[in-house]
């Protein structure tokens, strides 16, 4: 088998950035956000699937940060509820700059604080621009994922698995 993670202490690294975390919990220092441009068709539904199928695969994802006995702990969690929220911009005129606006719908969403001790640590968005014109923003925690590994990562993983439930067969 592979390394894992366990419940257990945090490394120093670790425990660093969690402190950080806990001082400014409204900053967004370690949120490790990656855009996914989709000229075509895009199962949301499938997308989801996927995402969760990785997290799953991904021991970090399902961590959680609990405080314990006067100390940041590291708990891995079964299993972890990933619900990615659809906006649709097609039909919204006072969007203005439909880039602009999924930023923001960015920014509203996936942009917010974590909840270290409850978790998940992983959340995402799809924002539908046009027809076939699609956003799609990941976003970690960095005491889940680093954004060099999401992007080379995570996020082929996820395209690969993602086009596996397009096309209707399970994970």
């Amino acid at each position: 088998g592979g390394l894992t993670l366990s419940d257990g202490p945090l490394s120093f690294v670790q425990e660093d950035i969690w402190f950080v975390s806990q001082l400014a919990p409204r900053a967004v220092p370690y949120n490790e956000v990656t855009v996914l441009r989709r000229s075509g068709p895009l199962d949301p539904a499938a997308f989801e699937r996927a995402l969760v199928g990785v997290v799953r695969r991904h021991e970090s994802w399902r961590t959680t940060f609990p405080f314990s006995a006067g100390r940041p702990t590291r708990r891995v969690l079964a299993n972890v509820a990933i619900e990615i929220p659809v906006y649709d911009l097609r039909e919204d005129t006072s969007a203005g700059d439909p880039e602009r606006a999924a930023a923001r719908i960015a920014v509203a969403d996936v942009g917010q604080p974590y909840d270290l001790e409850r978790g998940p640590l992983v959340t995402s968005a799809i924002v539908q621009l046009g027809a076939e014109e699609w956003r799609i923003y990941l976003a970690a925690h960095h005491l889940a994922f680093d954004c060099v590994s999401l992007a080379r990562t995570a996020v082929p993983e996820i395209i690969a698995l993602y086009r596996h439930e397009a096309e209707g067969a399970s994970i």
